[in-house]
């Protein structure tokens, strides 16, 4: 059964508290009445009536004196002045003293079971405020992010402990000065302020990368996601839930394709209540963020377990170490992969961390997702670079080597071939011998010039120019051929930061391969396009020949090195391709069209991200 109200009446008139109490228990009210104020005042249980009932005019002090004393003593209790006299004047009197009600007597029964229960609702609704903040703010300090909260007119308010462990600097020290000139350094104000002005007006702003100054003169770099609230302690503010990527940025400042992924990182939010088994947990709250990383809309999310982001590559052992922390109380950060919705899966850093009540009961578990898919390729590529650099210095030396020998065996192969002149079938044998040292020679120095490394000096240019200075550099090779390039260009500016050189070398390998693929007519079809390129502006170029095409299975082969379909040929040209648009943070993939012929899929950024 709930717990029946408690209510104190304070009069001098013994009928009037006969009659009050039969009201009272008849509305299912536990009543208790004194004579006096220093009865009332004298009860060790004051504290424990949920509303009390005050004469205004008793023999030893007035309500108006009375009340001051029992604010102090029982501030969350209402307090209604029930009067004989009543007047504007000592009404609002009252009022102002900390009374919640004023009656008239003798008392209305239903008006007064309505005070009370307006009392009581009120004292009710003020609990669960005071509940609902207290969860709330200890669910913000116990974060792993970074959170400040600021007035519109910049004076912070509040940080959280992840935030004074950030920058070093005490919350008692910056609470009331202003977030600009507290944390930022002159060149950020201009950006700051006007992205705060904005986010005044729209109510959020997300994936904003700051630098941040901290006591010790050193710097931080933050990526902070903001929202409006509109009222906190009485007016509007702005949170702020700002992630530390300084070791991220220093980590990857040397991988410069990286950049355009790092400035549009965006991190998941799940809050799921307390459970042994986090992934068995149930999802209350979600962010947007993690809504667009797993293609779901909220709806879906809510109410579902971490289970339906599992993949066939989720390590489950890995899973175990999360329990394990958040059942001790500890917060843990692993590498884990998550699926999307269309079923696709990709490698994330999650950062687990409970929550726990005013009496270290735990109730709830907030994980953060980021997914690190550009970090992984990054750490692929820099392996990459290093396995060439050895490759480069190994075949360096030896087409060094190899090279005297080759000029040995060519002056010999010449000799022999002026000994052999009259015998056409020995003449026969050493042109093939010239022409395998031929080969030899050039497998080598492709080797060497695959494995060089690559450094662009990106400027904008035209790359339909670049196409057809291409093809005019094959015009030898299509001499006498029936041969043709058909634009179509759906867009008119074809413009992009590359490496005129690098670039004009992969279209040339293309168009090379096709002229080698296809019989007369030679037919290559070409269609410029818009795009887009982790999350960014790109130009797209498709190349397509009306030749033979390609199987399913050497489709995915074709940029791997040394594969290659013809004849004659080292497999390298499509490989270095490749290294040409990586280096240039663009894409290249072979196209699964309609045949006859293949289709080569180019994207390239529209600016280069250095």
């Amino acid at each position: 059964m709930p717990d029946v109200a408690r209510i104190l009446i304070i009069d001098d008139e013994p009928d009037t508290r006969a009659n009050l109490c039969d009201i009272l228990d008849m509305f299912g009210y536990q009543a208790v009445a004194v004579g006096t104020s220093q009865a009332a005042l004298g009860r060790e249980d004051l504290d424990q009536f949920a509303v009390i009932l005050l004469d205004r005019r008793l023999p030893d002090l007035k309500a108006e004196e009375l009340l001051p004393a029992l604010r102090e003593r029982v501030p969350e209790t209402d307090v209604v002045i029930v009067t004989g006299h009543a007047d504007l004047e000592s009404t609002i009197g009252a009022l102002r003293l900390g009374a919640s009600d004023y009656l008239l007597k003798p008392v209305n029964p239903e008006l007064l079971h309505v005070a009370i229960k307006r009392s009581l609702e009120r004292r009710r609704l003020e609990h669960e405020k005071r509940r609902s903040e207290a969860a709330f703010r200890q669910l913000v300090e116990s974060a792993g992010s970074a959170i400040f909260i600021a007035r519109f007119d910049h004076t912070i308010v509040y940080m959280n402990p992840y935030a004074e462990r950030m920058t070093g600097l005490k919350s008692a020290d910056i609470v009331g000065t202003s977030c600009i000139d507290a944390l930022l350094d002159e060149q950020s104000i201009p950006k700051v302020a006007t992205a705060l002005s904005a986010l005044v007006s729209t109510g959020e702003l997300h994936n904003f990368e700051i630098m941040v100054r901290c006591h010790d003169g050193g710097h931080r770099w933050m990526l902070c996601n903001a929202r409006r609230l509109d009222d906190y302690d009485g007016q509007p503010a702005i949170m702020s839930i700002g992630h530390d990527i300084t070791a991220r940025r220093d980590a990857e400042q040397g991988l410069y394709l990286l950049d355009a992924a790092i400035a549009n990182l965006e991190e998941g939010v799940i809050i799921t209540k307390a459970s042994e088994e986090w992934f068995s947990s149930r999802i209350v709250y979600v962010n947007a963020a993690l809504s667009r990383q797993m293609g779901y809309e909220v709806v879906e999310i809510i109410g579902r377990t971490p289970q339906l982001f599992e993949g066939a590559r989720t390590d489950r052992t890995r899973l175990q170490q999360l329990d394990d922390a958040i059942g001790t109380g500890r917060a843990i950060t692993i590498e884990s992969v998550c699926q999307r919705k269309d079923g696709t899966e990709f490698p994330v850093e999650m950062h687990l961390s409970p929550v726990a009540d005013p009496h270290g009961n735990r109730t709830h578990t907030v994980a953060t997702l980021r997914d690190i898919s550009e970090r992984r390729r990054a750490e692929e590529r820099l392996l990459q670079a290093e396995r060439l650099a050895a490759i480069g210095k190994a075949m360096t030396g030896l087409a060094h080597e190899s090279r005297n020998a080759l000029q040995r065996a060519q002056a010999s192969l010449d000799l022999l071939a002026a000994d052999f002149e009259n015998n056409s079938q020995a003449t026969k044998l050493i042109k093939r011998i010239q022409v395998a040292q031929d080969d030899l020679h050039r497998l080598y120095e492709d080797v060497r010039e695959y494995a060089r490394p690559i450094r662009i000096e990106p400027h904008p240019c035209r790359l339909d120019e670049l196409l057809h200075h291409a093809w005019d550099e094959l015009i030898v090779k299509r001499s006498n051929r029936d041969a043709q390039i058909i634009e179509i260009k759906k867009i008119n500016d074809l413009t992009c930061d590359v490496e005129a050189f690098a670039i004009r070398q992969v279209f040339r390998n293309l168009l090379d391969n096709a002229l080698a693929a296809c019989a007369d007519p030679v037919v290559i079809s070409v269609v410029w396009s818009n795009s887009v390129l982790n999350g960014l502006p790109a130009l797209r170029v498709s190349l397509k020949d009306n030749g033979p095409g390609v199987s399913d299975e050497h489709r995915h082969q074709i940029f791997d090195e040394f594969f290659t379909t013809k004849t004659h040929g080292t497999g390298l040209g499509l490989a270095i391709s490749r290294r040409f648009i990586d280096t240039h943070g663009g894409r290249i993939e072979a196209i699964d069209s309609l045949p006859p012929g293949l289709e080569i899929a180019i994207t390239l950024p529209r600016r280069h991200q250095a």
